[in-house]
């Protein structure tokens, strides 16, 4: 049986999924908990489908975006400092990706030539799929240069939406926030 890991879209299929118009419609779009086994609830996350302009739903592609709120005590700041992750999969294989942690160290195992390519990236960064790293394709991560607050979700999901050509429709929901009619995670 092949595993996700050994699925390798051509570079040219990827590409014209990443760039194409897109868009998303927040209507009844609600976060859900996504516990560990076993666990208490840390996670929240949605999964969205996105549409062309067409209206059609893009075959494969799928957008999560996770959400953890910040549960560690930062000696330096008031600040908060949740874990946010926002991710194309197409066809389950990420193919474009946002991790905005401050705290996160990325290192890059496959050097590509790419303008931002730096051999390790400390804090937010995103990953774009490139065929020819074959299984580490998801794994090539390069820095984010807009100056976007840790916790600033709409922030990054704006980044997400501006380096995907996606269009919204509606508002994305602000997981813990009481006006959001959301249920938030217990701290």
């Amino acid at each position: 049986m092949a595993k996700s890991d050994d699925y390798l879209p051509s570079q040219s299929e990827v590409d014209h999924i990443l760039y194409c118009e897109k868009k998303v419609d927040f209507t009844g779009i609600k976060w859900g908990a996504k516990p560990p086994p076993n666990r208490p609830v840390l996670w929240l996350q949605l999964q969205i489908v996105p549409y062309d302009e067409d209206g059609i739903p893009i075959q494969g592609l799928t957008f999560l975006i996770q959400f953890k709120p910040d549960h560690e005590f930062h000696y330096a700041s008031e600040e908060s400092f949740p874990k946010i992750n926002i991710v194309a999969l197409y066809n389950k294989k990420r193919v474009f990706a946002v991790d905005t942690y401050p705290f996160d160290k990325h290192k890059n195992s496959y050097k590509v030539d790419h303008e931002d390519y730096v051999d390790s990236v400390l804090g937010a960064h995103y990953h774009v799929y490139y065929e020819e790293a074959g299984y580490y394709s998801e794994k090539i991560g390069f820095p984010i240069k807009e100056v976007i607050s840790p916790h600033d979700l709409l922030g990054y999901w704006a980044y997400f939406c501006k380096r995907l050509n996606i269009t919204c429709m509606g508002n994305l929901p602000i997981p813990l926030e009481s006006e959001s009619g959301q249920i938030g995670i217990e701290l």
